[in-house]
């Protein structure tokens, strides 16, 4: 498809995208105005893969995905944990323009490794706080739609074993790939909420090899094959070694085209954050996270961190008593539109 005239979108969060593609992207021709959204599109249903999580947000009612990279650290996008300003009229996002405003309160947000939160028994799954937010210091959304969560608790090796980001080496055009997350199984499907899976997609182009495009797909971005829609934001795209090589980010009509957020080209940011998160969990940081040189949270950081799971804590009682949300279909409301 040619994605020039095309409006992308994150999650449900329309990005303008005029001429902003090679001639002969994948996926069928779009029209000048996408409704595309981004859940796995054409996948099947995935109890297996527990390390990719449900992120809600109890207090706008928004429902992404993302990645447990370790014990108590989750990846996931930026537009999950923020609203959007400077938006184009009609709730669009324009690059360069549109940023990402301050983070919801950690205290809103529940996340579970259940594999359907519409499930009659989902009451009777472990659910989990998040105690801190760590942002990217760029807030434009295009090229740094990309944020960590750290977790109240850690999530025991027996309910989910964390992945491995791919930091260290950068994604090929035509590298093979497979993506999850808990999205809808097409635009009009009112079925998000189930984790599901597509796999044998291909890579379109990466980071600096993108060419043409700068404008709208960042050099810290990708384009993938086909497959992702509205819930399915901050959810993983993984290469076959099962290693996360992107968080998804926004698409083209009818779930296609989409633009991940490069997990290589923000490598050090999440290492630096797998250090602060092993801290606050008392586990050793896991080994990819050790390859470079990097200077440890001070002692201020890990107080604040503190201080700010203390305060979420004390708001525990309300959370509890709004997380309806175990109980009825996943909300399809998204912060364009609330």
């Amino acid at each position: 498809m040619s994605l020039r005239s095309l409006c992308l979108v994150f999650g449900g969060i329309v990005v303008i995208g005029s001429g902003c593609a090679p001639e002969d992207p994948p996926g069928p021709v779009g029209e000048d105005v996408a409704d595309a959204k981004l859940a796995i599109q054409g996948g099947y249903e995935d109890t297996e893969d527990t390390n990719v999580v449900l992120i809600y947000q109890y207090q706008v009612g928004g429902l992404c995905s993302g990645s447990l990279l370790a014990p108590n650290l989750v990846l996931t996008a930026r537009h999950c944990v923020s609203n959007l300003l400077q938006e184009a009229g009609g709730g669009g996002v324009v690059c360069g323009q549109t940023y990402a405003g301050s983070p919801y309160g950690e205290s809103g947000f529940i996340v579970t490794t259940a594999p359907d939160i519409n499930a009659p028994d989902v009451e009777d799954e472990p659910f989990f706080y998040v105690s801190d937010i760590v942002l990217l210091e760029d807030n434009k959304v295009c090229g740094n739609d990309q944020a960590i969560l750290i977790l109240e608790q850690n999530i025991p090796a027996e309910l989910a074993k964390p992945l491995t980001p791919r930091v260290d080496s950068q994604l090929q055009a035509g590298e093979e790939y497979y993506a999850i997350g808990y999205g809808q199984s097409g635009d009009n499907n009112n079925d998000s909420g189930v984790r599901r899976r597509r796999d044998d997609l291909l890579v379109y182009c990466a980071e600096d090899n993108c060419e043409g495009v700068s404008e709208y797909v960042k050099v810290t971005e990708w384009i993938g094959d086909t497959g992702i829609c509205s819930g399915d934001s901050g959810g993983p795209a993984l290469d076959l070694q099962g290693r996360v090589v992107g968080v998804t980010s926004r698409g083209g009509p009818d779930c296609s085209s989409p633009i991940y957020g490069s997990t290589h080209s923000w490598g050090d940011w999440i290492k630096s954050a797998a250090l602060q998160a092993a801290e606050v969990g008392g586990y050793d940081a896991p080994l990819w996270a050790k390859g470079f040189r990097r200077t440890r949270p001070t002692t201020a950081r890990l107080a604040a961190t503190a201080k700010r799971t203390a305060a979420a804590s004390a708001g525990r009682a309300t959370a509890r008593a709004n997380a309806t949300w175990r109980t009825r279909p996943a909300p399809t409301t998204t912060p364009a539109t609330r």
